[in-house]
């Protein structure tokens, strides 16, 4: 009996002679569904491979840019430290070359001490200690109070011992119960220390200037002193500051050591850490990065990679299952169609091949949607990147009046002085708005930040192509330009009179005390050149007008 496929049409039996060939055997045969799986899966290997390639190239990437901000904000933060000791023992060493201190006369001494431990923040007292370790009079207290001993003399006994300025450890106040450090300088009379100056600065107003740094809120910055007393902290100060630094840290500074090491805070978080030394008072300045917030980025782009990979390879197989089982169907007709005419008979076969291809042509384009989803993803975490990058070149920037902050003046300073030529000098401007406070308490926080844009705009103003204005902080901007040797004295007292004409014009009464400082054979780098020039400012903002 005949078999025949319906639209089938009868024709001549084949002859006898044209037989069929041989069948050729094979070891293994796969199905058209297999085989459709197999090619999703050579097409999405490579890609996947790449993808994960690029995840991790691109953590790499931002892991390195937060270690190098990690480096440069710890760098900065010791800097903003040792200029907070050294301006406690400059306003010292003013109080100890007076005439009332030469001379013995404490109670204009404890007069002109007073007025400065209630200028300067965060000091609770100035006092006097004798060589036999006896407090002559202290600011906390009125002149001629008996006092007790002092809990802690090490700073003074430096003084006396080496006749040089000495910072202390921390300790506890034993007038105000608060976390306090101290800051020595010598008083010499006939060539010998007759006394030790000292100011007693409290642990929270050191805390407060870490927080000033505006680090990244999980972040935590430590000062810890020579003996591996936390000494100050940006989160927690209550709790930790007066305690011990952890085993890691104090091995690492028992090493004498810098730069970056792998610790546990006070409270548990491990984090990649940055130290800097706070030299020469043997401080260091720590800032750790939790590695949690390092590895997060990797895990959410890797966890996205798995489940854009999934999503795809599961659309690849309904899409090969589903063009399989059409091949399948299209394969069985054309297999009697071979039966029918095996048998003699000739079968037109209205094949429905174009349907089927654009069926696999639609998935296809599935995978090549799913693919672009992925590159997709991918170019927003380089987004990501660059904007990270972006952001990381704004914190060089001061937000407020848009000049440059400490890090950007520096570098562009230090790269200023690399091209000038040797008849060139460079020069500095150290800029203080007077009675600037006045407007805040009048006006409010927000008319004196407006007040700052305007002198942060008014600089810009100023400034030429040979100028570097920035905010060096609070109420204080620098300016440093360069020119000819013979002519840059002229250049700096024309700048002087366009600041100051600059600053009166902004009304409120407000005006400002310029120093100068020159940068020259004598001087020893930027840090000096900025403490020259702060030091003539404050000569002229002290001297009678």
């Amino acid at each position: 009996m005949k078999f025949l496929p319906r639209n089938a049409v009868a024709t001549l039996p084949i002859p006898a002679q044209h037989a069929s060939p041989k069948r050729v055997s094979s070891t293994y045969q796969a199905g058209i569904r297999t085989w459709l799986v197999l090619v999703g899966g050579v097409v999405l290997a490579p890609m996947v491979a790449l993808a994960i390639f690029l995840v991790f190239q691109v953590h790499r990437a931002a892991e390195s840019a937060t270690q190098r901000e990690l480096a440069q904000r710890t760098i900065a933060t010791s800097h903003a430290v040792r200029e907070r000791l050294e301006s406690g023992i400059s306003y010292l060493n003013a109080l100890a070359v007076s005439d009332a201190a030469l001379h013995g006369d404490l109670p204009t001494l404890y007069a002109q001490a007073k007025r400065v431990a209630d200028m300067y923040p965060g000091v609770t007292g100035i006092g006097l200690m004798s060589p036999d370790l006896k407090m002559q009079f202290i600011t906390a207290k009125p002149l001629g109070t008996l006092l007790p001993s002092p809990p802690d003399t090490s700073t003074s006994q430096r003084v006396f011992a080496t006749g040089a300025p000495a910072v202390s450890g921390q300790f506890t106040g034993p007038f105000t119960g608060k976390s306090v450090v101290s800051l020595g300088v010598p008083i010499f009379r006939n060539g010998d220390v007759a006394y030790a100056l000292f100011m007693v600065l409290t642990s929270e107003s050191l805390s407060d200037l870490l927080v000033a740094q505006s680090l990244p809120s999980d972040w935590t910055a430590s000062i810890v002193d020579r003996r591996g007393t936390i000494v100050a902290r940006s989160r927690a100060a209550d709790q930790y500051v007066g305690s011990e630094a952890t085993p890691v840290v104090l091995d690492f500074l028992r090493a004498r050591k810098v730069g970056y090491l792998d610790a546990i805070t006070k409270d548990g978080t491990p984090v990649l850490a940055y130290v800097s030394s706070v030299s020469p008072y043997q401080w260091h300045v720590g800032i750790g990065v939790p590695k949690q917030a390092m590895v997060e980025p990797l895990q959410r782009n890797l966890t996205n990679l798995v489940v854009a990979t999934l999503a795809i390879f599961v659309l690849g197989l309904a899409g090969a299952a589903f063009a399989g089982k059409a091949l399948e169907r299209w394969t069985v007709r054309l297999l009697v169609v071979v039966r029918a005419i095996k048998t003699g008979h000739v079968v037109e076969l209205n094949t429905s091949g174009v349907r089927e291809l654009d069926q696999t042509a639609r998935s296809l384009t599935e995978v090549n949607t799913s693919t672009r989803l992925i590159r997709e993803d991918l170019q927003n975490t380089l987004n990501e990147r660059n904007q990270a990058a972006l952001a990381l070149e704004l914190a060089r920037m001061d937000g407020l009046t848009g000049l440059r902050a400490r890090g950007q003046f520096r570098d562009d300073v230090f790269a200023r002085q690399a091209t000038l030529r040797p008849d060139q000098m460079l020069a500095l401007l150290f800029v203080d708005l007077d009675r600037f406070k006045s407007i805040n308490d009048r006006f409010g926080h927000e008319v004196g930040d407006q007040v700052l844009m305007r002198v942060g705009a008014a600089f810009k103003t100023l400034a030429g192509a040979q100028h570097i204005p920035a905010r060096w902080g609070g109420d204080e901007f620098v300016i440093a330009f360069s020119g000819d040797t013979l002519h840059i004295h002229g250049l700096v007292a024309d700048l002087c009179t366009q600041v100051s004409r600059a600053v009166m014009a902004l009304g409120h009464n407000l005006g400002c005390s310029i120093g100068v400082a020159f940068w020259d054979d004598s001087c020893l780098g930027l840090d000096e050149l900025v403490k020259r020039a702060d030091m003539s400012m404050y000569r002229q903002k002290t001297a009678p007008r």
